[in-house]
């Protein structure tokens, strides 16, 4: 009984990583226009343990859904890879006064609102303009 049980556990881990992969690799795209002002926007790194400091208001930084979603399905995947291999993402991102800061870690967790870094640091999904491996 045991055996099947980490047997389903398994698969139903393999089927949420093959469902990421399905969402990353569709032609999604979002509004070109926003992405390329956003992109050359300047961004202030910040220290990951800085960003405790910071207040977030529950404004969403993305209009549209479609961007949402990528960035949703961007944070899965990073969440993955970051649990897996150790890899680190630049997370882009804005406080309550609308200052844009980066900074570049390795993300432990995601919940339907926040992504969580090392330490319990937690970033709000809604200021997330976008993620870079």
């Amino acid at each position: 009984m045991l055996k099947m049980a980490r047997k389903n556990t398994q698969c139903i881990e393999n089927i949420n990583i093959l469902i990421t992969f399905i969402i990353l690799n569709r032609k999604i795209k979002p509004k070109l226009n926003f992405m390329q002002s956003i992109e050359k926007t300047k961004f202030e790194m910040i220290e990951k343990e800085k960003i405790s400091e910071l207040q977030f208001p529950l404004s969403d930084v993305l209009s549209d859904e479609i961007s949402r979603k990528e960035r949703w399905a961007e944070l899965q995947r990073a969440t993955t890879l970051g649990n897996l291999d150790k890899i680190k993402f630049k997370i882009y991102f804005s406080d309550h006064q609308n200052k844009k800061y980066y900074t570049e870690t390795t993300i432990w967790g995601l919940t339907n609102e926040r992504i969580i870094l090392k330490h319990g640091i937690m970033i709000p999904i809604n200021r997330v303009f976008y993620i870079k491996y």
